[in-house]
């Protein structure tokens, strides 16, 4: 099913009278400056609440609906469906009011984690050579608790697509080869960022992003990290070049 279709100013009246079980519904068409619902695509839907009074409702359904057909003063809703949201079915009458607002399942599913951590306070000393869990231990921002800073999982709550972004700033000496990976459930998701100067730089500022679907309850990511230098230990540096961030697209 695709996206919920809106229109704003969305307000109109019932043309037939219909009882509870009825799934094709025919309205007036719409006076300006108000707007007939709109029309979904093909596989969409779109939602209506019905009120008997747009002043002191004490009547409300809402509904969905698949498809529109237009005719003279009229149109006509087909494939709904009804008493969504919690609301019980019911029979309409000529004159009751039509209008669209944003469902409270339809606005919950725009909502979802986000967070921001860096390295911070110290350097992350890694292993020459040797791919290691980058750890970003301190939080700039997470709006529901699903980052830990502790072993730099992010696990979100809520099943959908994020845009997951990463940067490392390594340094060394004589960097020859770095790269940085979004790694889900331990296995690193697709594609690295890697830079390779074959020899003697003392920095690489390396970044990532993708879009990762996660199912809000086992999915994990992490940002796995790797340079190789001449002599010594590389470092993750505690600059501002070193963060990981994730936020909620959709579900």
């Amino acid at each position: 099913m695709k996206s919920p279709i809106f229109e704003h100013g969305v307000m109109t009246t019932v043309k037939t009278a219909f009882n509870s079980t009825a799934t094709s519904i025919v309205l007036d068409d719409a006076t300006s400056p108000n707007n007939n619902p709109p029309t979904p695509p093909s596989g969409g839907i779109a939602y209506l609440t019905l009120t008997d009074s747009s002043a002191a409702a004490d009547k409300v359904e809402i509904i969905s609906y698949t498809g529109v057909t237009t005719g003279t003063g009229q149109i006509t809703l087909t494939g709904v469906s009804r008493g969504l949201e919690g609301t019980t079915a019911q029979s309409w009458a000529v004159g009751d009011v039509v209008n669209q607002g944003i469902p409270k399942t339809v606005a919950n599913a725009l909502i979802g984690p986000a967070f921001e951590a860096e390295r911070a306070t110290t350097d992350q000393t890694l292993s020459d050579a040797t791919e290691a869990t980058l750890i970003y231990n301190s939080e700039t921002k997470d709006s529901d608790g699903c980052y830990n800073t502790s072993n730099g999982r992010f696990t979100p709550n809520k099943a959908g697509f994020y845009l997951i972004t990463a940067g490392a700033y390594f340094k060394g000496t004589g960097i020859s080869q770095s790269y940085l990976a979004l790694v889900k459930n331990g296995t690193a998701y697709k594609t690295y960022a890697r830079v390779g100067d074959g020899g003697s730089v003392a920095a690489h500022g390396v970044q990532t992003s993708r879009v990762i679907y996660m199912n809000g309850t086992t999915d994990y990511i992490e940002v796995k990290g790797y340079a190789n230098v001449s002599g010594g230990s590389p470092t993750l540096e505690k600059a501002g070049e070193s963060f990981f961030s994730g936020s909620f697209l959709r579900g």
